[in-house]
């Protein structure tokens, strides 16, 4: 479970993979999610997209289910469901109402980026990272930086944590990867303190 943990914070601390590999659709909602709290949805429309994610949400079990089906198979299933169910969200909504929606993803996109940005910043100076480090980072970032293909399964998402550790190990020097280390443990620790205070 520390492994676990420590995996998570890793993925917080370096890049926008962050970071949360991409809450489940439909634990808070489409809107919460999407950004569609501002589009005035008619009542009509909130029905649509309710059932909507409970069918997406079906289809998403049913692929997680699949022992037949490899990894790499459900991902790109996972991938192709997704994509379906956002061009099934924009048929729902009006071309004002997309425009906004539009703008509201690039927003967070730009969000993420700059976060992604300042977390670098912050490396270089913390572990005084070489450019040649830096810019192996930042290849990094965008190798991880979270896709639209949807919630991603505990197990890939342990393998894919498991892999960055791995390729930011082989890009830092023994002693930046220890002081990073340390640097995630830090920013780990908040973390347990917020989730035992959830649990008491």
């Amino acid at each position: 479970m520390k492994r676990l943990l420590l995996i998570a914070a890793i993925l917080v601390a370096v890049n926008s993979i962050d970071a949360q590999p991409r809450k489940q659709m439909g634990k808070r909602g489409d809107m919460e999610m999407i950004g569609m709290g501002s589009l005035h949805l008619t009542d009509t429309q909130k029905q649509q997209l309710k059932e909507l994610r409970k069918a997406h949400q079906l289809k998403v079990q049913e692929i997680q289910k699949n022992d037949k089906m490899s990894q790499g198979e459900a991902r790109k299933k996972n991938a192709e469901l997704f994509a379906q169910h956002e061009q099934d969200i924009m048929n729902i909504l009006t071309p004002e109402q997309q425009a906004t929606l539009k703008k509201e993803k690039q927003k967070r996109e730009d969000l993420r980026n700059t976060e992604a940005k300042a977390r670098l910043d912050k490396m270089k100076i913390q572990l005084e990272l070489t450019p040649e480090q830096v810019t192996k980072i930042e290849a990094l970032q965008a190798k991880n930086k979270p896709n639209l293909a949807g919630p991603m399964e505990a197990g890939a998402m342990r393998q894919k944590g498991m892999e960055h550790m791995e390729e930011m190990k082989a890009i830092l020097t023994e002693e930046q990867w220890k002081k990073w280390q340390s640097i995630v443990r830090e920013t780990e620790r908040p973390m347990q303190q917020r989730r035992g205070r959830m649990r008491q």
